[in-house]
């Protein structure tokens, strides 16, 4: 707020963007609209929209969920101080996860409801996350891991979880975020993981 403070006093015009905070995928990439209105573009960004809209459907309609649905997947990453940030479970992301096949850890826990991140204790975060059977390491804030040992540093007791023993941890790349027109893409890479496939774009496998 502070450097909102300053822009209104140099008489600057600002526009907060919250498409962070939507709690579906759609919403998420509907943002191109109102830019679109700003830029007078509409009719390019309908057309953009309609088109990410249809990739998106075909990906998460063609899952046979009820064939994946018992697979438990946790997104998180480690701060500095030691505390783990997830998603919320009326986030974006958490719904991508659910369209692309997988159960989300935190998916019907009130204390995780709500859109965004929120920050949890390692062991709260441990007591959800150790029968996971996929773990997700978001490294858009605390930087590239270059392997599985890069991320038992920052909490060994990983180790201990399930998606560790069956090698099936990844991380996102740093890019995955500003890449807000790229869900349908994203969504795919969830959904091989979790069909035991190789992920093309946006995850790789930490070994």
């Amino acid at each position: 707020m502070e450097v909102l403070n300053q822009f209104e006093k140099l008489n600057i015009k600002t526009i907060i963007d919250y498409s962070s905070k939507e709690s579906t995928p759609l919403g998420r990439m509907e943002w191109i609209k109102f830019y679109g209105v700003l830029t007078n573009k509409e009719e390019i960004a309908d057309n953009i929209f309609s088109e990410k809209e249809r990739e998106l459907l075909s990906v998460t309609q063609n899952n046979d969920i009820s064939e994946y649905a018992k697979e438990k997947l946790a997104y998180f990453y480690i701060t500095n101080a030691g505390a783990v940030v997830i998603r919320k479970n009326e986030d974006y992301i958490a719904k991508l996860i659910e369209a692309s096949g997988a159960n989300y850890a935190f998916s019907g826990l009130s204390e995780y409801k709500g859109t965004g991140t929120m920050s949890i204790q390692k062991e709260s975060f441990f007591d959800i996350a150790s029968d996971c059977d996929y773990l997700i390491y978001n490294t858009t804030i605390s930087g590239p891991l270059s392997g599985l040992d890069d991320l038992v540093s920052k909490y060994e007791v990983l180790k201990n979880t399930k998606a560790y023993k069956n090698g099936n941890i990844y991380a996102t790349n740093q890019d995955i975020y500003v890449k807000s027109m790229e869900l349908p893409e994203i969504a795919g890479d969830f959904s091989r993981i979790i069909k035991g496939e190789e992920p093309v774009k946006y995850l790789y496998k930490l070994k």
